[in-house]
């Protein structure tokens, strides 16, 4: 009876980590929004757990039952009540509750994590005090400029860190698996990107793929790919990082613009619209307008837009805004050229995507039959 008892221990060694990390796993995986799949297969691994526990603690304790030596059970009912114990705790790592966690942590606020989990901040303060009481451990101090980390937070923020980005390998590990052309796909772009450049031609992908449910993510702001805070980006830069992969569709042109409302007013002194974070005059207002009244500062292109055709002044704007818009003028005035490229960029994990790669091969084909208007090459000059 020895050497099956040393066989079964060893087997349950063995099973044990594999029962935690599978219940841990499913609750990472499956979104917090199934909370009733997240349920059903979190039960599921409880009754396979309990299963291999009544299969095996006969084998283990028959010399007890028999009346035998008891100390012969004791090692495996050590090993039963481990692996009972980490599967009925595998919701201490529940990635729904470290999702929180650390959106407050990254954020300093409840108001910023709820906006970036896309929940009521109600429902960010409910979850925080819900974790801490949980696990009967203070995370937050609650200060009046917002949540700092106390030392017990600082403690599990790296390895929470960790599980953010294990788990986002595995997201884009099942999802770069998908062979369908149906399911969510979310773009990211400028406004003047999906607005000017996207929107016009888009019909026709819609016609093609009515399954493919597309969503547009339309902001300034980064969003992160790794993350899967979107699918696919279109985004101006010098060169993207490394484990973006995608295609420069065209070089980003820009230039000054005037519009007529601003010429009949025929200012003494020149007024120029900048950018909300140019603190000190750029280059181009230095070099053509070394006199000039800062009139307003935007941080949207379209708003710059809007400012220029009002009268209110001059500004550097890409050629691909200014261009499709009546009433506005390119001076013929030399400016630095950004280096920046346009690109249309995915993760390289979603390669295989079905839905990725016809979406990233459409968005190409289109900013490419636009490279005119986006270099510049479609002016109308003053």
């Amino acid at each position: 009876m020895g050497e099956v008892n040393k066989g079964v221990a060893t087997w349950v060694i063995c099973i044990t980590p594999a029962i935690a990390i599978a219940k841990t796993t499913s609750v990472a995986v499956i979104p917090a929004e199934s909370r009733f799949l997240q349920a059903w297969v979190s039960h599921l691994i409880d009754i396979i757990c309990t299963f291999l526990s009544v299969l095996l603690l006969p084998a283990w304790e028959a010399p007890f039952w028999l009346g035998k030596n008891i100390t012969t059970q004791a090692p495996l009912c050590k090993f039963t009540q481990s692996a009972n114990w980490l599967c009925n705790n595998a919701h201490m790592n529940d990635w729904d509750d470290l999702r929180y966690f650390l959106a407050v942590a990254r954020n300093g606020t409840v108001s910023g994590a709820a906006s970036e989990l896309g929940v009521n901040h109600s429902t960010v303060s409910r979850r925080i005090n819900a974790y801490e009481k949980k696990h009967d451990v203070r995370l937050f101090e609650r200060l009046a400029q917002g949540y700092e980390m106390t030392q017990a937070a600082e403690n599990i923020y790296r390895y929470a860190l960790e599980i953010e980005e294990r788990t986002h390998i595995v997201e884009r590990e099942l999802f770069g698996r998908d062979t369908r052309l149906q399911g969510r796909l979310c773009i990211t772009a400028y406004h003047s990107t999906v607005n000017e450049l996207v929107l016009p031609a888009l019909n026709s992908f819609c016609t093609r793929y009515p399954e493919i449910d597309l969503e547009f993510a339309v902001t300034a702001d980064v969003r992160d790919l790794s993350a899967r805070e979107a699918d696919i980006a279109i985004r101006g830069t010098p060169q993207p990082p490394d484990h973006l992969v995608g295609k420069k569709v065209a070089d980003i042109g820009t230039a000054i613009y005037i519009s007529d409302a601003y010429q009949q007013r025929q200012l003494r002194r020149p007024e120029v619209i900048l950018w909300r974070d140019e603190v000190v005059l750029p280059e181009w207002v230095l070099e053509h307008y070394p006199d000039a009244r800062v009139v307003l500062r935007v941080d949207d292109v379209t708003a710059m837009r809007a400012a220029v055709k009002a009268g209110l002044g001059v500004a550097k704007m890409p050629c691909w805004v200014a261009d499709v818009c009546p009433g506005l003028l390119r001076v013929k005035l030399d400016v630095a050229t950004m280096g920046w490229g346009l690109w249309v960029l995915i993760h390289a994990d979603l390669r295989s995507t079905a839905r990725v790669r016809v979406c990233r091969d459409f968005l190409i084909e289109t900013l490419e039959k636009k490279r005119d208007l986006i270099e510049g090459r479609c002016s109308s000059y003053l």
